[in-house]
């Protein structure tokens, strides 16, 4: 897991795209949200290769508690991107699989500002995942919820905009 700097914002989106490189058993990646440092909790937004599913899961101390599951789904296709979001406003938690909700829950316990970041690893993989296997995370994103410099309204921006935008 690998936490970015807190969003100066408590509602916010994350995302990444996940590329399947191959089907390993085993394999995770997603986005984490509302990551508290004082005691290692936080909201994670992803697949999970050992019941294939997408899941919205509350970690506190290393320990996962599910929030919301879609199991049963089928194996990522193999050289397949798959664009994934998780969008926390106040104790609403959505998780969004190629612009799609697939999920969503309230939760009530992480409120406040938190850092977002990555979640890739496995439960156990064989083979263990390689630079030109398993689920690699590309185009890592945030979308707070926070004044467009070109708006006059807050307003959320569905897709990123490049830095060489206008009013970027």
């Amino acid at each position: 897991d690998r936490p970015a700097p807190a969003p100066a914002v408590r509602d916010y989106a994350f995302g990444a795209d996940l590329y399947c490189a191959s089907d390993l058993a085993g394999g995770t990646a997603g986005g984490i949200g509302r990551l508290s440092t004082s005691n290692t909790a936080f909201y994670m937004a992803g697949w999970e290769r050992a019941n294939t599913a997408w899941n919205l899961n509350y970690y506190a101390g290393g320990m996962p508690t599910s929030l919301a599951s879609v199991t049963g789904q089928p194996a990522l296709t193999v050289g397949a991107t798959y664009r994934v979001r998780l969008s926390m406003v106040g104790t609403e938690l959505k998780l969004y699989v190629n612009g799609v909700p697939t999920l969503s829950t309230t939760h009530s316990t992480l409120t406040a500002v938190g850092k977002a970041g990555i979640t890739h690893g496995a439960d156990n993989p064989s083979p263990a995942g390689s630079d030109t296997t398993g689920v690699h995370i590309h185009t890592l994103q945030g979308t707070p919820r926070a004044p467009d410099r070109q708006a006059t309204t807050p307003r959320d921006h569905p897709t990123p905009r490049p830095h060489s935008a206008a009013g970027a």
